[in-house]
């Protein structure tokens, strides 16, 4: 695990894992962590999720095992988590049956989504996004390629690939956001937009989200 302050904002500070096992290190951050995940996707507007904390915690432990990395954003005033995101390196059929368990999928996805995304993607290993939440009222303030590029970067390091896999709703941030650093929507079903392309070098990215 590490640490590292936003540069631009010193109330904001962000903590890296690689394990599962690291985050339980860190109680009180693993409870507040599920409250949060609660509270985000289950805003009606979008999501309307609901999750019990049995359900992330064995979610949190099976997303966090093999090569993996989660990125936490903490409020340095309150200690309050306000931000997240992680990624695991999965292969093809491992990332259909992590899209399948996701209760907005079981909701608002297709029958099709096997046979389309099999295509799509494969049976090659790629960095699949697993996760990525920022509270209500934090939306805006916390740079999303902070919280989100060391993650990809860092497991890519583990991996040793580039291509990233992530799925999201259309008129988000995620979308503008990967449209930006060229990773174009390469499937859409449902209400449900996939990305799929190679991850820029970090060289690269600073040049483009500047």
């Amino acid at each position: 695990m590490k640490t590292q302050v936003n540069s631009a904002d010193s109330s904001i500070h962000f903590m890296d894992f690689s394990s599962f096992e690291e985050l339980t290190q860190h109680p009180k951050i693993l409870v507040n962590l599920l409250t949060n995940y609660c509270n985000i996707f289950g805003e009606p507007d979008v999501w309307n999720e609901q999750y019990s904390a049995e359900e992330i915690l064995e979610k949190l432990e099976n997303e966090l095992s093999g090569h993996a990395t989660m990125r936490l954003c903490i409020n340095s005033i309150t200690n309050e988590v306000i931000g997240f995101c992680w990624a695991q390196l999965l292969n093809g059929n491992q990332i259909i049956a992590a899209i399948q368990s996701i209760h907005f999928y079981q909701k608002y996805g297709t029958p099709k989504i096997d046979e389309s995304l099999q295509t799509l993607i494969g049976h090659k290993s790629s960095i699949y996004v697993h996760d990525l939440g920022i509270n209500k009222s934090y939306r805006g303030k916390i740079p999303l390629e902070q919280l989100i590029c060391p993650v990809i970067e860092n497991l890519s390091n583990q991996a040793q690939t580039r291509n990233l896999v992530f799925w999201s709703v259309s008129d988000t941030c995620i979308a503008w956001l990967a449209k930006k650093v060229g990773i174009d929507v390469a499937l859409t079903l449902g209400k449900m937009q996939f990305f799929e392309g190679e991850f820029p070098t970090m060289e690269a990215l600073e040049s483009i989200v500047a």
